[in-house]
């Protein structure tokens, strides 16, 4: 028999491969849970050469050894070389995993274990409804903390259809760093292990980031990684939305009174402030703008008066050249791309316009709104679902502390990182207000 000590474990995988034989005929694994309502997760896998169980046990008097006092908690033993799961909600102790021959001469294995979050004492997993906001908070260690484990946690969640889930997650700490991870329940076997599909990943800086990730029917798992040296606790608002509302309107953008949202999109990757929008769409307003290059318009008068002074005022700004400064010209136009489009310029975009900021062919003031004037296809019902959200966002911000809290670099950081996701789904009203409400407080 061999022993082995995973020691405190978390949203971690916490991994081991054995042997077993008929004269050592079984592996314990020692570890701890810090928390109630935890999930354990555990999984026997890549049986060969005969027939292996699983038992779990609690550490009834705690001295670290498996004895006859320890209380069998639960177990899996099906037949033949079939994967073994237990999947038990429990609180803080000590407990073991013992891997136990059943038949064969020589048995190798693969375990896996980790723990996820509870909800309750019952309740494993976050069921996502369509377009019901859930919410879920708890505590991270840091890097260097003691004990070291414990910077990891997961989250287990249902859908009953396929859809899309939008994740908000906040730090109580503004240097925060965390690794935000999304997995499929890929193997079906209804546990978060190691053989799970990860569907998409995101690393933020600062004390808020957002998510979004296509998902099917059935089970998948949220993992967080806390890559900073101190601890946060940190909460997470989920909305999911099951029709993924978007644009199907492929028509040519026009530049006129309503529309001031595309400059603020289209430059600075962000939802615009109230009082700016509503400048802007005066402004446009009052110089009769009606300016749409696809469909072949030409500026004259008080509409290229008007125009010349939106791109100058926004290509040129302070927030301009913090984000396109110290960016080569190529750069720049992969950067618009992003922010309008949410990719990078395909080769001969990318070329065609390079050339023309090279050559003073085009300013980067003029560019950036002229790229979003022109776009069509897929980039424009991206674009459109970022215009439409970002708009849903300047009229959501109503309170004093929502308008103090979107100004200067800090609340533009944090609109483009609300932005961003609204590719290819256009933002629902709880996303905005949620997103408003942790931010402003």
């Amino acid at each position: 028999m061999a022993n082995f000590n995973f020691g405190v474990i978390d949203g971690d995988f916490f991994t081991s491969s054995g042997n077993l034989t008929q004269l050592d005929n079984n592996d314990t694994f020692f570890f701890r849970l810090e928390n109630n309502d935890s999930v354990i997760n555990v999984n026997l896998f890549n049986i060969i050469g005969g027939d292996a169980d699983i038992e779990l046990y609690e550490d009834s008097n705690f001295n670290g050894i498996l004895d006859a006092t320890d209380s069998l908690l639960d177990g899996s033993s099906r037949t033949g070389t079939q994967e073994e799961v237990i999947k038990r909600i429990e609180t803080a102790s000590d407990y073991f995993v013992k891997v136990v021959r059943f038949d064969g001469n020589s048995i190798d294995y693969d375990l896996s274990l980790t723990m996820t979050e509870g909800l309750s004492s019952t309740q494993t997993a976050i069921n996502l409804s369509p377009n019901n906001q859930r919410f879920f908070s708890d505590f991270l260690r840091g890097i260097t903390t003691f004990p070291q484990n414990r910077q990891f946690d997961a989250i287990e969640y249902t859908t009953s259809a396929n859809g899309t889930i939008f994740g908000q997650i906040t730090t109580n700490a503004s240097d925060s760093q965390f690794n935000i991870k999304v997995f499929d329940d890929t193997n079906s076997n209804g546990i978060f292990d190691t053989r799970d599909l990860l569907l998409t990943q995101k690393e933020v800086i600062g004390q808020t980031g957002f998510i979004n990730v296509p998902v099917e029917t059935g089970r998948g798992f949220v993992q967080i990684e806390n890559l900073s040296n101190t601890g946060y606790d940190y909460s997470i608002a989920a909305n999911y939305l099951q029709d993924n509302p978007t644009s199907t309107n492929t028509s040519p953008l026009t530049l006129q009174r309503g529309t001031a949202q595309i400059a603020y999109v289209a430059y600075y990757g962000r939802p615009g402030d109230p009082s700016g929008v509503n400048f802007w769409n005066q402004t446009l307003g009052n110089g009769n703008v009606n300016y749409s290059p696809r469909n072949g318009d030409i500026l004259t008068g008080s509409e290229q008066t008007t125009y010349d002074r939106i791109v100058n005022d926004f290509g040129n700004s302070a927030e301009a050249n913090r984000l396109f400064g110290g960016l080569s010209n190529s750069d720049k136009v992969n950067q618009v791309y992003n922010f309008a489009f949410g990719r990078d310029a395909e080769a001969s975009g990318l070329n065609f316009w390079t050339t023309q900021l090279n050559n003073g062919g085009v300013t980067l003031a003029t560019f950036a709104l002229e790229v979003a004037l022109g776009a069509q296809n897929q980039d424009i019902i991206v674009l459109r679902n970022k215009i439409t959200s970002a708009d849903l966002f300047s009229r959501s911000i109503n309170t004093q502390g929502e308008i103090n809290a979107y100004s200067g670099s800090t609340g533009e950081a944090f609109g483009r990182n609300w932005l961003e996701p609204f590719d290819n789904f256009i933002s629902l009203q709880g996303n905005a207000d949620t997103a408003l409400s942790v931010f402003s407080s």
